[in-house]
C-alpha cells in the first residue's frame, strides 16, 4: 500500500509537470544552439567568466556548478538539449537487457545516448572541444544497490535516508577530472555533483539539499522551460532515477518512463 501511494504521488506529479514540460517545450527548443556568433568569427572559442555564477560558451549561457581546480570548472546548460524517458526499456533505471553486476544504468540509458549524440554534432572535432577537459564519470553499479538493499533490476527500494547518503550524497559518485581514465564529453549530472556538504554531526547525515550553485542552476532551467531535468544518479527504487524538480531545493526520484529535460554539462578550462 505504502509502495503504492509513492508511485501513484510520482505519478500525479510527473503528468502536472508533463503539462508544463509540454508548454514549455517551444521555448526551449525556440532558442537553438547557434553556429557562429561575431566572437567566434574572431577565432574566440573560449569560455568566458561572466563572475555572476555563469560562463558564457557556445554563443549560450550556462551555470556554474562547481570549481574543480587548476581553472576548471563544471558547468550546466540552461537549456534542454531534448525532452526524454530515462530508460530504453521505459520500466526501470537498470535494463533487464543487460543485468551484469557491473552494469550503471546511466550507461546504457536514452538521457546518455541524446548528450552523447548532442556532443558529437555540436562539439567533437571543433574548436570548442580545446576547452573541454577530460572527465570520468562515477555512478552506483547495480551490485552497489544490491548491497544497499535492492532485490533485483526490477524490484529494488532502499530507505530514503541511505539513498541520501550512499547514493547521492556529497563526494558519493561525483564526477572528476581525470585526464588519464576519463575522456572529454557531454555528460549528465550526479546528484552528487550538486549536494550539499552536511555541516556538524552526525557526520553522515544528508538531506539531499541542494548547494546554491545548484538551486540557481535549477531557476534558470526554469526561466528556459525546464520544470523538470534528470541526474544521472537511480532513485531510491528502481522504476525512477534522480532529478531536480523547479520547485524544490532538494534531490528527489522520479519514475524513468516519464519525459523530463535532458540537460547537458561540461567541464571547461577557464584561462
Amino acid at each position: 500500500m505504502y509502495k503504492f501511494m509513492i508511485i501513484s504521488s510520482l505519478v500525479v506529479l510527473a503528468v502536472f509537470c508533463g503539462v508544463e514540460g509540454a508548454k514549455a517545450r517551444e521555448t526551449s527548443r525556440g532558442q537553438p544552439y547557434s553556429s557562429v556568433t561575431s566572437s567566434e568569427a574572431d577565432g574566440n572559442f573560449e569560455p568566458i567568466n561572466n563572475h555572476d555564477g555563469t560562463v558564457t560558451f557556445m554563443n549560450q549561457t550556462w551555470s556554474v556548478i562547481k570549481d574543480m581546480g587548476e581553472g576548471n570548472v563544471m558547468i550546466g546548460s540552461t537549456q534542454a538539449i531534448a525532452f526524454s524517458h530515462f530508460s530504453l526499456e521505459h520500466h526501470h533505471y537498470y535494463p533487464s537487457s543487460s543485468l551484469s553486476w557491473l552494469n550503471d544504468g546511466y550507461r546504457d540509458s536514452l538521457v546518455k545516448k541524446e548528450v552523447d549524440a548532442w556532443y558529437q554534432e555540436k562539439i567533437k572535432g571543433t574548436d570548442y572541444e580545446k576547452a573541454v577537459v577530460p572527465v570520468y564519470l562515477h555512478n552506483p553499479i547495480f551490485m552497489d544497490m544490491k548491497k544497499l538493499g535492492w532485490k533485483s533490476y526490477n524490484d529494488g527500494n532502499i530507505s530514503t535516508h541511505s539513498w541520501r547518503v550512499h547514493v547521492i550524497g556529497p563526494e558519493t559518485y561525483p564526477t572528476v577530472v581525470n585526464h588519464s581514465y576519463g575522456h572529454k564529453q557531454a555528460f549528465i549530472l550526479s546528484g552528487s555533483d550538486l549536494a550539499e556538504k552536511k555541516q556538524g554531526w552526525p557526520a553522515d547525515y544528508y538531506t539531499g539539499k541542494l548547494i546554491l550553485n545548484a538551486i540557481h542552476y535549477r531557476d534558470r532551467l526554469y526561466n528556459n522551460g525546464v520544470s523538470i531535468s534528470w541526474l544521472r544518479s537511480p532513485s531510491e527504487d528502481s522504476y525512477g532515477a534522480s532529478g531536480l524538480y523547479a520547485r524544490e531545493a532538494r534531490i528527489r526520484g522520479f519514475i524513468v518512463w516519464f519525459a523530463h529535460g535532458v540537460v547537458p554539462a561540461l567541464v571547461v578550462h577557464i584561462k
